[in-house]
């Protein structure tokens, strides 16, 4: 920002550039002081924070840190109410921001926040980690699902059970494998993991649909649900899969 009172403009510029490496004047001290007054706005700011992290050094940033992370969070929190992966919702999502900044900013720093957050905010490698992820989750539900007919029916009949169903529809296996099972599915997995059906469900439908859309928005928030996801979904079909070697 071009601020009247401040001189910092005119004396180190208005781009933020990097000049030097920690290793260039830390000596192993345990305290380090930046006076920098906008470390993350400059491009390459992760390898800067890796080198602090590796450190292990007590860090303050002295002049603060960049507003805009104050308020990317608070962006993908409105993001996160609005349906995934659904292009029409950039307009609603902008105004809902817009509204929150009035709030708080004045109209020369909530057109600089708007530009700069919705920009950042729109990760193109989001679509292709969840499609990964809940590709691999449903990869575990899969082997669980051969498992179960196989051991309920002869090896040609699973075969052919197995090849019929092949390309029938999510809703379809799940009726399938709760027809085979002594408790339904979602008992089943919530008594390792609570309430892991119902977030296992919505991100298999999430899944479909992101699959055939062209757009690229999904929240930062779901990712770190898909993550959580990822970790009890191995959990949970571990403790099924040796359910079948207790019998």
């Amino acid at each position: 920002m071009d601020c009247e009172f401040c001189h910092v403009g005119c004396k180190e510029g208005k781009k933020s550039y990097k000049v030097a490496d920690l290793s260039e004047f830390w000596k192993d001290q345990k305290n380090i002081v930046l006076c920098d007054p906008n470390t993350l706005a400059y491009p390459g700011h992760l390898e800067l924070l890796w080198q602090l992290v590796d450190s292990k050094a007590k860090v303050n940033f002295n002049q603060g840190l960049d507003i805009r992370h104050k308020y990317l969070n608070k962006y993908e929190e409105i993001k996160e109410k609005c349906r995934d992966n659904d292009k029409d919702n950039y307009s609603l999502i902008a105004n809902k921001f817009e509204n929150y900044l009035k709030n708080y900013e004045n109209d020369n720093m909530i057109e600089f926040l708007l530009l700069n957050i919705t920009l950042s905010s729109k990760n193109r490698f989001r679509k292709p980690y969840v499609i990964i992820a809940l590709s691999i989750i449903e990869q575990l539900f899969n082997d669980y699902f051969d498992k179960v007919i196989e051991l309920n029916l002869s090896l040609s009949g699973s075969k052919a059970f197995l090849k019929a169903y092949k390309t029938s529809g999510s809703q379809a296996c799940l009726n399938t494998i709760n027809s085979f099972l002594n408790d339904e599915l979602k008992c089943k997995m919530d008594k390792y993991v609570n309430g892991f059906y119902d977030r296992w469900k919505t991100f298999r439908e999430l899944r479909n649909d992101i699959v055939h859309s062209n757009s690229k928005y999904i929240s930062k928030i779901t990712i770190k649900k898909i993550q959580k996801l990822i970790s009890d979904g191995i959990e949970v079909f571990t403790n099924l899969n040796s359910e079948f070697y207790k019998k």
